[in-house]
């Protein structure tokens, strides 16, 4: 294996498989270069097992098929700690899988053996990442574009979107009341969705909706949309535009699928809330901070 320099791994295998090729080329390796940075901090390949962390207990079909994968790699051990534990645990291992853990300076200052941090998603903003180009540490993350995680999300997404417009939760109490006809629900068909955020993941979304007849906008922070999402949208429009402040008054449904920035945390807020129609309904599939929560 070739020492990983970028961001993303390798597109065409499978969630393991790419990391045991990066634990492998790692621990074949004996110094490796910063893969972000100028940093040539060189790491010394001890004697002993070839240690990877998953840093807290959750997502635990990740780690057993990464165990798997490497089940005849006796020199490599997959460890897992609690998420209070992180700091300790960090200090002798080689290979970090950060899942929903901040991985910050302090923490990075303490993983002395540590060679790279290897997020098994797409999110990265709770990984420094210049601490870490600073330590000669690689960091890299599985694209949406070629893992089906993308596909995988907007799936979710529109579970999630007609989980609350058929009134799921109450619907199933009704039925094992054997109550019919209750709740009133809301059917997709003729909806006005709008998408904050048009990478991978809300391309997806939009060519599912479609076959529910759904009218579909974008509103993102780039300026330019090419040609290919122009013919997949019904409306652009650039955040913090007259224009998408129009999209958020007319959507019935907003899905949040955009990454994480400190320009767009909180965004949805008192001010975001009064444009909005009575009934909206808003699906939250990225990260969190972006809600202002006692806004909402």
């Amino acid at each position: 294996f070739a020492p990983p320099r970028c961001m993303s791994p390798s597109r065409q295998w499978p969630l393991a498989r790419r990391a045991v090729a990066f634990t492998a080329c790692l621990s074949m390796q004996g110094a490796v270069p910063s893969s972000l940075g100028h940093a040539t901090r060189a790491h010394t390949v001890h004697a002993g097992p070839f240690k990877v962390l998953f840093c807290d207990t959750s997502f635990a079909n990740c780690r057993e098929a990464l165990e798997r994968q490497l089940a005849s790699v006796p020199a490599v051990q997959v460890q897992v700690c609690d998420r209070s534990e992180v700091a300790s645990a960090m200090a002798d291992v080689h290979v970090a899988v950060p899942l929903m853990v901040r991985l910050d300076a302090s923490v990075l200052a303490g993983a002395s053996q540590l060679q790279l941090i290897h997020q098994w998603g797409v999110g990265l903003e709770g990984v420094d990442i210049a601490a870490a180009t600073a330590r000669g540490v690689h960091v890299c993350r599985v694209p949406a574009d070629s893992s089906y995680n993308a596909i995988s999300t907007a799936e979710h997404a529109l579970h999630l979107l007609l989980s609350v417009l058929k009134c799921a939760k109450r619907t199933h109490a009704a039925f094992q009341n054997r109550l019919l006809g209750l709740p009133t629900t809301e059917a997709l068909y003729g909806k006005r969705v709008v998408l904050f955020g048009f990478g991978h993941v809300g391309r997806e979304i939009t060519k599912r909706l479609r076959p529910f007849g759904c009218q579909v906008a974008a509103v993102r922070q780039s300026t330019v949309w090419p040609e290919s999402d122009r013919r997949l949208l019904d409306a652009m429009a650039t955040f913090g535009t007259e224009s998408a402040a129009k999209l958020i008054q007319e959507a019935n449904v907003i899905v949040l699928c955009c990454h994480l920035t400190p320009t767009n945390m909180g965004m949805v807020d008192r001010r975001f809330l009064a444009l909005a129609r009575p009934g909206l309904v808003l699906v939250n599939i990225a990260r969190g901070p972006l809600l202002d929560y006692d806004a909402v």
